[in-house]
């Protein structure tokens, strides 16, 4: 029953996720305007998702409190900072949220610091962002968070022109008054006999 249970939760959150085209468009935006305010639109959509532990407006990033995850997927907790009770092979969260500079606009750069515990260990594994072993429930909660950041900053977003590129008009003629574009010169008046 509880397989069940799960995996009907799995189909619900898959259904109500971001479309990769939104989580595409969510990691390659870039945006123009004043970058506190940049920073303060993200800050409050990362609040929106998580707790925030630190935040500095001088680097203008942000970083949340970390979070444990069960294999499942559902939010396990710790007794402080006694990890005893944490589920093996269970997933670490913390995000960390930098708004950066790119070019004459800035970028916003979601980060996840992950880590999976394992009973018998000391130590959990770091786990890089693309390590494969990382469970699609774990990159979607990231994404949701870079799509939530996102909408919040729609109205400072730089739009790409879309379509196709325009040809290239042809070069209008120069002005009369430029060397090389005077009038040809009178033609010879008839010679007389």
């Amino acid at each position: 029953m509880r397989t069940v249970i799960l995996w009907l939760a799995a189909c619900v959150i898959a259904a109500c996720g971001p479309s990769n085209t939104a989580i595409k468009g969510a990691k390659e935006a870039r945006y123009k305007g004043d970058k506190i305010a940049i920073f303060g639109a993200a800050k409050t959509a990362l609040a929106s998702k998580f707790d925030i532990q630190k935040s500095d407006e001088t680097a203008l990033g942000a970083e949340t409190t970390l979070r444990w995850y069960g294999p499942d997927g559902l939010l396990v907790s710790e007794r402080g900072d006694d990890v005893r009770d944490i589920p093996d092979r269970a997933i670490s969260l913390k995000l960390v949220v930098t708004v950066l500079a790119d070019g004459d606009a800035y970028v916003v750069r979601v980060k996840p610091i992950m880590m999976r515990r394992f009973k018998d260990r000391p130590n959990p594994d770091v786990l890089a962002e693309t390590d494969p072993s990382i469970p699609e429930w774990m990159t979607s909660k990231i994404d949701l968070v870079a799509v939530a950041v996102h909408d919040a900053l729609v109205q400072y977003e730089v739009k790409s022109p879309g379509g196709m590129a325009p040809s290239p008009a042809s070069p209008a003629p120069p002005p009369p008054d430029e060397p090389g574009s005077a009038a040809p010169p009178p033609a010879a008046p008839p010679a007389t006999p």
